[in-house]
């Protein structure tokens, strides 16, 4: 018995030591991974959710573009003769050459050029362009969403093998040989070897595709305007040139010996600067200026023949007015050209009037539209009228009639009919 004691205490001691040493193994790693994940590593941040697909807006096809480009032109230009329609899909350019009214002849430059539409200014015909215009210009008919579809499936014809893409659908009347409306349909050649911007263009004439001799007719009298010119810099050919540009040379300089700017001036000067910063493109009424306040009565910008009024007082910000009560069913396409209205052209009918008897003494000037298709220039002091200016500066007889806002009335300017009251909001 004494013999297999120590024996018997030796296996205790030795079952427990391994006892001791499993519960060991089994502790220790768990919180050895704990503390270096702690010290070393960044948990894995959780899964974010997918995010749901956007569904891809898609392209018109050419036929569409143009369909809804024209469509647009129109409704924005309701009145007078179209001369000139162009719908660029590729770079979402869309534009139109378009009378201010039935029998002006006076024309408006209006585009889209992928932000918002913007009516650029008064356009002169190219020089290469008889006086007087066609007293049809381009039909109705002509840019039906029908008639587009057919000729842009015409176009696709010419070349049914080679690897393209459509690019633009343009109208023009075009002046002898031709004498009457032509469309121009360029297909973008995407042909690995196609050099830069190559295209196939075909003239199409009631119809029929323009070839040969016509056709080299047809490019030469090719037009663009200005306004265009700047995305196209390798063109030459006819232009629609801005009035504003060609008349340019008349406009007189500031005198760099001049003394300080007369209040009229400087209150002048905000005031020009509002009216191009606050127009875009849309229709202007009339400006009226005194030393210390602006107002312009102008067309909301997304709504059509729907006027208000800006003022301010010298530098400060803009206050609107709800909507002017007014016919819209006489205005033009385009009235005041904010092109033609500038500082330059300012000071120069300014001194002008100064010139007159009275004229020192000058401190409200108006510029407005007439029903006739006149822009016209009014200098006075207070309601007492000093001298009106015709758009090339010649003195006039007081008109029978020309707009006024009341805001402009209560603030001392000639008073005349009709006037524009702000309507009352219900």
């Amino acid at each position: 018995m004494k013999s297999a004691l120590p024996i018997l205490i030796g296996l205790v001691v030795l079952v427990a030591f391994l006892t001791m040493v499993e519960d060991t193994d089994t502790v220790a790693p768990e919180l050895q991974l704990a503390s270096t994940t702690e010290a070393n590593e960044v948990p894995p941040p959780p899964e974010s959710p997918t995010p749901p697909e956007v569904a891809a807006v898609p392209q018109l096809d050419l036929a569409a573009y143009a369909a809804s480009c024209f469509r647009q032109v129109r409704e924005r230009n309701p009145r007078g003769r179209i001369l000139r329609l162009s719908a660029n899909r590729l770079a979402g350019r869309c534009s139109g050459v378009v009378e201010t009214r039935p029998g002006s002849g006076r024309w408006v430059f209006d585009w889209n050029d992928g932000a918002s539409w913007v009516r650029k200014g008064e356009l002169k015909l190219p020089s290469a362009w008889p006086a007087l215009a066609p007293a049809a210009a381009i039909p109705d008919e002509v840019f039906a969403a029908e008639e587009i579809a057919a000729r842009v499936a015409d176009a696709h014809a010419m070349i049914p093998d080679a690897p393209h893409d459509e690019w633009m659908y343009e109208i023009n009347w075009l002046p002898d040989p031709f004498s009457r409306t032509l469309v121009a349909i360029t297909l973008s050649d995407t042909a690995p070897q196609a050099e830069p911007y190559g295209a196939y263009t075909y003239w199409f004439d009631s119809g029929y595709r323009v070839e040969g001799n016509a056709d080299t007719q047809a490019n030469e009298l090719y037009p663009m305007t200005r306004f265009e010119l700047r995305e196209d810099h390798n063109f030459k050919g006819p232009l629609y040139e801005s009035m504003a540009l060609a008349e340019a040379a008349i406009s007189l300089e500031t005198d760099p010996n001049a003394g300080a700017d007369p209040p009229l001036v400087k209150g002048a000067e905000s005031c020009i600067d509002w009216l191009h910063k606050v127009n875009s493109g849309s229709r202007v009424l009339r400006v009226g200026i005194t030393s210390d306040r602006c107002f312009i009565a102008l067309e909301n910008g997304s709504q059509r023949d729907d006027f208000y009024l800006l003022t301010t007082s010298g530098g400060e910000a803009f206050t609107d007015s709800p909507s002017l009560q007014i016919d819209v069913s006489t205005l033009s396409n385009l009235m005041l050209d904010r092109s033609r209205v500038t500082m330059p052209r300012l000071r120069e009918r300014l001194a002008q009037a100064q010139a007159q008897p009275g004229g020192a003494q000058i401190d409200h000037l108006a510029v407005f539209w007439l029903e006739d298709e006149r822009m016209l220039w009014q200098f006075s002091t207070g309601p007492n009228v000093i001298a009106h200016l015709d758009e090339s500066g010649e003195i006039i007889s007081a008109p029978a009639r020309f707009p006024i806002t009341r805001a402009e009335i209560d603030q001392g300017f000639p008073p005349s009919s009709p006037v524009m009251e702000v309507l009352v909001e219900r």
